[in-house]
């Protein structure tokens, strides 16, 4: 059986306070465990949780000859095919 943690040990993980993860748990945010009045969570469930809320970064297209970066849809689809494709 794997070992659960407390709210306590979680806020630590996650450098979160307290009170934000029994907010969280109020929400519904993160997954838990009630048995009677003390709350638990297996570390797998919440990683999976976490991993699950992970946010991609953004794609960017370096134009090397203007020395900037502009994120991909700044312009439409056919602007590039025009000034990249013969």
């Amino acid at each position: 059986m794997e070992k659960l943690l407390t709210p306590q040990q979680l806020g630590q993980v996650l450098q979160v306070k307290l009170s934000t993860v029994y907010k969280w748990v109020h929400y519904g945010y993160i997954p838990s465990i009630k048995l009677g009045s003390v709350i638990r969570f297996k570390a797998s469930a919440i990683e999976k949780s976490v991993t699950k809320k992970q946010i991609k970064g953004r794609y960017t297209i370096a134009l090397i000859s203007c020395h900037i970066q502009l994120p991909l849809g700044y312009y439409p689809e056919s602007w590039w095919r025009e000034q990249w494709l013969p």
